[in-house]
């Protein structure tokens, strides 16, 4: 794990330590773009700071990193290309050669080369860092318009709703998409994203707490069923939530993918054992499931969409599912299906310019206030977190969940139901004693036996445990 070394004075702590999950080698490579950054001083450092963190929280390259950091003394003078090289390498030269002198975005001309995002080259890693800085720059000068510094971020907002979020979104910087969208949505539509803001807010912080405890739950469940996938996830952003009701003329609770995971898997058998894995855990949203592997898009999009409670019986918190595998996601981040596809957000943005007043905020308030109690909500929620359950069938696809090494006697304890030595127990069809530990997913079923020559052949069947229990008694229906 990386530790801030010894020796190197550099006050900027809070950005040093996030940087867990980078090298010792690339996080001393930071750790010396701030000392140089300190040592000398520029206006607008709190903004510069405040996007570095955004890149640190996405886990960009170091390199991209290091670049926009030192961009600035680079712009001022202070150091040179040859300094650059010498002592962050080659890498962040070459990066900080197109940006030897600061991006103006003040006329047509300066911001040309945004229409040209999207047909750039991100093949390789430079080309993404490149990409990268870019984009950082971007949300940079936005960030300063907003503070009132200059006003040259109201002239590239368009641009970057249309050209660099799709960029963004396609290298997987969720983190500065979303950073971009509401930058821009801000200056564009001040008023609107106020009201908004103050409309999602209460719901905003709970979105996030329930996105760290879902993803927590679906890496334990992959670990159980001995399923390796990466987990990403996402809180819907502010602007994302507003095309979403201007185009549905939805309340905000009624908004089933405020919340949405990813899960990317290696095979597609995988994709739809995770789909079961789900459905079983959490409760399904009644016509919210797609298959879009059996049946993909006219522009080749493969995944599987599913929206569930994740505390059954609970009516609240919805989460939007994305299950597919590595070579579906690449196909829809780089591939024909990811082309263009904000462009529809972006026409319905222009026309939502017009609008007077905001749909769906006094029925967003009044669902708010009739939701269930959120305390108890994230108690159940947390309990499905820590408590580590699984998942059994009983009869009729009757779903119970216990905690992670139950037995079949703890089991039929819990359900209030005893099995007799006559009695035969089977686990996923298999013949079992009641020492049996079971797991996520298992089947369970008593076969009771009339026949007395059957009785012979199958008590022996059961372990010693089961002789001398009561005859079977359902009280629970199973």
């Amino acid at each position: 794990m990386w530790r801030i070394t010894s020796g190197l004075d550099c006050k900027n702590t809070a950005l040093l330590n996030n940087l867990n999950s980078y090298t010792n080698s690339e996080a001393l490579l930071i750790q010396e773009a701030l000392l140089l950054v300190e040592a000398h001083p520029f206006k607008g450092a709190t903004h510069i700071n405040s996007v570095a963190q955004i890149l640190i929280d996405q886990g960009a390259d170091a390199s991209a990193i290091v670049s926009f950091l030192i961009a600035p003394v680079l712009w001022e003078h202070s150091i040179s290309l040859a300094f650059i090289k010498k002592k962050f390498g080659k890498k962040v030269s070459r990066i900080l050669k197109q940006f030897e002198h600061q991006p103006a975005f003040k006329s047509s001309s300066d911001r040309c080369f945004l229409k040209d995002l999207q047909r750039m080259s991100v093949s390789s890693p430079l080309d993404i860092c490149l990409t990268t800085v870019l984009l950082s720059f971007l949300l940079l000068e936005l960030k300063k318009t907003i503070a009132g510094e200059h006003s040259h971020g109201l002239a590239i907002a368009d641009d970057v709703l249309l050209y660099a979020v799709p960029v963004a979104s396609m290298l997987n910087l969720r983190r500065l998409r979303r950073e971009l969208e509401d930058a821009a949505f801000r200056l564009l539509q001040p008023e609107m994203y106020v009201a908004l803001k103050e409309q999602v807010a209460p719901l905003s912080s709970e979105d996030e707490q329930c996105l760290d405890l879902i993803k927590t739950v679906i890496r334990r469940l992959l670990k159980i069923n001995g399923i390796k996938g990466e987990i990403q996830g996402r809180v819907k952003s502010l602007y994302s939530i507003y095309c979403k009701v201007y185009h549905c003329g939805r309340s905000l609770e009624s908004i089933l993918d405020r919340i949405g995971l990813r899960i990317i898997v290696h095979t597609v058998p995988e994709c739809y054992r995770i789909l079961g894995i789900l459905h079983s855990h959490f409760q399904p949203i009644p016509g919210s499931f797609d298959d879009y592997i059996g049946s993909p898009k006219a522009n080749g999009y493969q995944s599987l969409h599913t929206c569930v409670y994740p505390v059954r019986d609970v009516a609240y918190k919805p989460i939007e599912f994305q299950i597919r595998t590595e070579c579906m996601h690449k196909e829809s981040e780089s591939g024909i299906a990811a082309h263009w596809q904000y462009k529809r957000r972006r026409r319905a943005f222009a026309a939502g310019k017009r609008l007077q007043k905001f749909p769906g905020y006094k029925e967003s308030a009044e669902a708010y206030s009739s939701s269930p109690n959120v305390e108890a909500f994230f108690q159940l929620l947390q309990q499905q977190v820590h408590e580590g359950s699984i998942v059994i069938f009983g009869r009729e696809g009757r779903i119970i969940q216990l905690p992670e090494n139950t037995t079949l006697r703890q089991y039929f304890q819990k359900v209030g139901m005893t099995v007799s030595a006559k009695d035969r127990v089977t686990v996923n069809g298999n013949t079992v004693g009641l020492r049996h530990i079971l797991k996520d997913g298992d089947s369970v079923e008593i076969i009771s036996v009339v026949d007395s020559r059957e009785d012979d052949s199958h008590s022996s069947d059961l372990s010693s445990d089961v002789r001398g229990v009561l005859s079977l008694q359902t009280a629970s229906g199973l």
